[in-house]
Order: structure tokens, then sequence, then C-alpha cells
């Protein structure tokens, strides 16, 4: 058996095993695993050719967390998780290799790490 083949048997497996509400905190977790990832990379990139795939990342990552928000159920808490992307999505749209500008995505991955620590301890 390929072992691509065996890998994506053993993901379709574990997806189907998962109840609706641990898929919903799984894809969250990812995507919150994801976006902190890709703007790491993006401020440490040194070129705007390299910056480029991590920017998508990071945007299309944030853009996932923000539909994903449920401010009727949410209340305060999807507010304030609101607030948090959309400070990373300005962090990333308006940057401009400075240092101000540097530290304002570094400051969005710093609360971002500590939502996705929430996710990861999450249980259900």
């Amino acid at each position: 058996m390929n072992i691509g083949v065996a890998r994506q048997q053993y993901s379709q497996n574990k997806i189907k095993s998962l109840t609706e509400q641990e898929q919903n905190v799984e894809a969250i977790r990812i995507a919150l695993q994801q976006v902190t990832s890709a703007m790491k990379n993006f401020v440490s990139a040194t070129t705007a050719e390299d910056r480029e795939p991590h920017f998508e990342m990071a945007l299309t990552r944030i853009y996932i967390l923000q539909k994903c928000l449920d401010f009727e159920a949410g209340g305060d808490l999807a507010k304030n998780l609101f607030r948090i992307y959309e400070f990373a999505r300005q962090s990333v749209l308006n940057f401009k290799d400075d240092i101000e500008t540097k530290k304002n995505v570094e400051t969005a991955i710093e609360y971002l790490s500590v939502v996705y620590e929430g996710w990861r301890e999450m249980k259900l």
C-alpha cells in the first residue's frame, strides 16, 4: 500500500469518528496553528516575493476564523476574538518591513498564540 493512500485513509477514518462539534473545534485549532505559523514566516521573510505565500495563508486563515464566530451564542468572547483576528489582519495588511509594523505583527502572533493554546487545551 502506498504511504500516501494509507495516510489519506487514516485521515478519512479519523474525521468520520469525530462528532460535528469536535470537527469544528479541530478545524479552528488547525486554522489558528496555520495562521500563527504563516505570520511568523511572513514577518521573518526577507523579500516581498518570499512573504507572498505567507501573506495569503495568514489572511485566508484569519478570514476563516472570523467567519466561524457566532456572535449570538458567543457574546463578548466572540466580539473579543473578532477584535484579535481583525488586529492580526490589519497588522499583516499594513506591514511595511519597519520596526513598528513588525512589532504589530509580533504582537498579533502573541495574541493568536494565547488563543491557540486555549483551543489546544479545550476538552469536549
